[in-house]
């Protein structure tokens, strides 16, 4: 049951920037805006059953250390509390599948603070905050497409956080060519990146499509323009620098 499994996460434990009590902003420098915890809140939006208590739970969520609207800002819970939403927008009832769907999306868009901007991912890499979630909306693709126009809108600013992990590099004129599976949209104008490697991060000036990815399974071939030279970024992590640079 998705509540049952809610209650198995330590919210507690995961590192949030602040004490139960943020101070950021303000005229003096001192305006708190409480962080509420997310447990309550995801449980209430998964069992509502009523449009009043759908909005009750998400203005519990969109303040608390998942995002925080009021101060635009997305917390390290996020990545965690990010696959039950989905499962919200699958399986709860309609008045709780639109909030589920707008948390995500602020999820994506908010700013992180620095020092608490990044998860490490089970490869060992440290990912950004919006990166992460959006690979989660990006799994569960079927699910946001079938709720029509806010799904596919949330699956199009997914998108954005691409990333892609290369099988095989050779060296190039003009940087690394490097083959692998792409996951997300590249941006027309070739974007700067940061490569993840071995723990490693490491700037990448510009990534430049050569070959565009095959629809059903993400083949793609780019060229890593100030990259490390050939074999050396085999099994690395291309994300989008944008990413990696955002926070307070």
């Amino acid at each position: 049951m998705l509540t049952s499994r809610m209650e198995t996460v330590d919210w507690a434990a995961i590192p949030t920037p602040f004490g139960p009590t943020a101070r950021l902003g303000g005229a003096d420098g001192h305006a708190r805006y409480e962080l509420l915890d997310p447990a309550q809140g995801l449980r209430a939006l998964a069992s509502a059953t009523n449009l009043s208590q759908a909005a009750e739970a998400a203005s519990h969520l969109s303040n608390s250390t998942l995002p925080h609207s009021h101060m635009s800002a997305v917390f390290p819970a996020a990545v965690v509390a990010a696959p039950f939403l989905p499962d919200i927008a699958e399986h709860g009832r309609p008045q709780a599948r639109q909030a589920a769907v707008t948390l995500l999306r602020e999820m994506t868009c908010s700013t992180p603070i620095p020092g608490f901007d990044r998860v490490r991912t089970a490869a060992g890499h440290h990912a950004p905050l919006c990166c992460a979630v959006a690979e989660v909306v990006r799994g569960r693709r079927e699910v946001l497409v079938a709720l029509g126009r806010s799904g596919g809108d949330l699956l199009g600013s997914a998108a954005a956080h691409w990333r892609f992990d290369v099988c095989e590099a050779v060296a190039a004129e003009g940087g690394t060519v490097a083959f692998g599976i792409l996951d997300g949209v590249l941006p027309a104008e070739p974007p700067r990146g940061e490569l993840h490697l071995a723990g490693v991060r490491v700037s990448i000036t510009s990534v430049v499509v050569e070959y565009p990815p095959v629809e059903e399974c993400g083949d793609a071939c780019v060229r890593l323009v100030g990259a490390p030279i050939g074999e050396s970024v085999d099994g690395g992590v291309v994300r989008p620098a944008e990413c990696g640079e955002r926070g307070r």
